[in-house]
């Protein structure tokens, strides 16, 4: 996405292999250490540039935070998650930046809301995204217009192309616990925590239009399609 429609105001440089949490401090419920391997950035410096991962002699990268514009109304409460001073953000796909994960509209009333992959569009509150941790310390995705959860389906979280969703956020569900790594080729995923060795990916076939499909594939290290920009 370019510049002018999202605006990247913060560089957090972190040490590779390791996992990002955004969605601020630590536990409401433990004031000790965030979730168990989720590390916060080693520092970080304003930068107004549009380029996001990229490796570097020192062992290090980048990842680029593009905050999206605080909400206009009230966010509804979801008992048992601490909904306080929430970051929001768009998540774009690596190996094509104009495309942001979003929700789509015409299932947004169903239980079960469809994610795809649509032309990144600023302001779009389908577009907009925060971690809320719960109290039993999972950490989700939450989307700000349908105020429901990134969610792998249970029916078919066994294999390769497991549907993601949004569903209603539920206390403890590791299929909707959801953490940004970096691999070695300084590329983020986004990992599920029901089956770590998944990633989330969009389908290369159809990659690079409106509706791209978007799923679970096994976690593959350098692949552009698993990498995600926020």
């Amino acid at each position: 996405m370019s510049t002018h429609k999202l605006a990247a105001i913060v560089v957090a440089t972190l040490t590779l292999g390791t996992t990002l949490l955004i969605g601020g401090p630590a536990s409401a419920y433990d004031s000790a250490a965030p979730v168990a391997s989720v590390r916060a950035p080693a520092s970080a410096t304003p930068d107004t540039s549009a380029d996001t991962s990229s490796g570097d002699a020192g062992g290090t990268a980048q990842l680029v935070l593009r905050p999206a514009p605080a909400p206009t109304r009230a966010i509804k409460p979801i008992p048992g998650f601490r909904m306080n001073a929430l970051r929001w953000f768009y998540i774009q796909n690596h190996r094509n930046g104009r495309f942001c994960l979003d929700a789509a509209r015409e299932t947004m009333g169903n239980a079960s809301t469809k994610v795809q992959l649509w032309e990144c569009t600023a302001d779009a509150p389908n577009q907009i995204w925060a971690q809320v941790e719960d109290e039993a310390r999972v950490w989700h995705l939450l989307n700000l217009e349908a105020g429901k959860c990134l969610d792998a389906d249970m029916k078919t979280i066994g294999g390769n192309g497991t549907m993601v969703q949004l569903w209603q956020c539920t206390i403890g569900a590791h299929n909707q616990g959801w953490a940004f790594e970096m691999d070695s080729s300084a590329i983020w995923h986004l990992r599920v925590d029901m089956t770590p060795r998944r990633s989330l990916d969009a389908d290369v076939n159809s990659l690079g239009r409106n509706g791209s499909l978007v799923h679970l594939w096994d976690h593959t290290p350098g692949a552009t399609n698993q990498g995600w920009r926020t």
